[in-house]
């Protein structure tokens, strides 16, 4: 599955190090950013059917699949700052910012620090809003969990079981995580002491200091949601509409945490309507009403 994935990838050298990323179509930019600790893997099934019409890019972000893991830093302005890099080695002045779970925060901060540098805003799941499972950062800060966690994830068989379960959690249908793909993001997840960096990214992340710039960001954005996610509430869909200044929110009834995944042809279509709609229209300030798609 890498080698299928990643057989037409490109990498560059940033002053932050080196990016890994995918990149096909043309038309309106957009960069997809993943979420942690996976990899530009998670957008196996979207990637072609959005180059049909746009220019992609599917990116690793610094210390995660192909890209650098080298040290911080790893906090969300740290992975912004990666980005901008990388965009303005490619020359591009402006894209949209798909980001799932993690890579929101990536995709908020850029839009928050870079705020000319972002067209629109794609959200899938994403993290903004402290409490849930995935809030292990409030653990890491006080270094309780590290020496547990560090050496587990390096194992190549508890850590795999581990990983394993975890991944699971985030479908609706568990199936989904099957070993191939199981073993496609652990391998990229240990790989150059990956688990070193994605650690780094958890402790340095400051959820409550993200949530406080949700309501300043001005971007019209598409929040997409699984309702069966087990990671974050798809409550924290609601917040984010009601916060943001121009937000439509598309909830998934049968989707878990990565939607993009698992209800791809959902995903790819929400995506590519909201990119269609003209900016008279996606920026007159009027919210978006929360709609269930079956």
């Amino acid at each position: 599955m890498i080698d299928a994935v990643y057989r037409d990838a490109e990498t560059l050298d940033l002053r932050d190090g080196r990016v890994c990323f995918l990149r096909k179509g043309a038309g309106t930019p957009i960069i997809l950013l993943h979420g942690a600790p996976l990899s530009l893997l998670t957008w196996r099934r979207n990637l072609n059917e959005l180059a049909s019409g746009l220019d992609v890019i599917a990116i690793d972000l610094k210390g995660f699949g192909l890209s650098a893991k080298q040290s911080g830093p790893y906090s969300p302005e740290g992975h912004a700052r990666f980005l901008l890099q990388f965009m303005n080695k490619i020359g591009l002045r402006q894209a949209s910012l798909v980001g799932s779970s993690y890579g929101c925060a990536v995709a908020l901060t850029l839009a928050n620090m870079h705020p000319e540098r972002v067209n629109r805003l794609i959200l899938i799941n994403s993290v903004g809003y402290p409490g849930g499972r995935h809030s292990l950062e409030r653990l890491l800060r006080i270094k309780i969990l590290r020496k547990v966690l560090e050496p587990t994830l390096r194992s190549s068989n508890f850590g795999k079981r581990i990983f394993a379960s975890g991944l699971r959690r985030c479908y609706a249908d568990a199936s989904m995580a099957t070993p191939e793909l199981v073993d496609s993001y652990f391998q990229l997840l240990r790989s150059d002491s990956g688990e070193r960096t994605f650690l780094a990214t958890l402790e340095e992340f400051d959820e409550g200091r993200l949530a406080a710039t949700i309501p300043s960001i001005p971007h019209e954005t598409l929040i997409i949601w699984g309702a069966k996610d087990d990671i974050l509430p798809a409550s924290n869909a609601d917040r984010f509409q009601k916060e943001m200044q121009h937000a439509w929110t598309k909830i998934l009834a049968e989707s878990g945490h990565l939607p993009h995944e698992e209800a791809a042809e959902q995903v790819n279509l929400l995506i590519l309507q909201f990119l269609r709609i003209p900016r008279d229209v996606a920026g007159n300030g009027v919210r978006g009403s929360v709609a269930t798609v079956t």
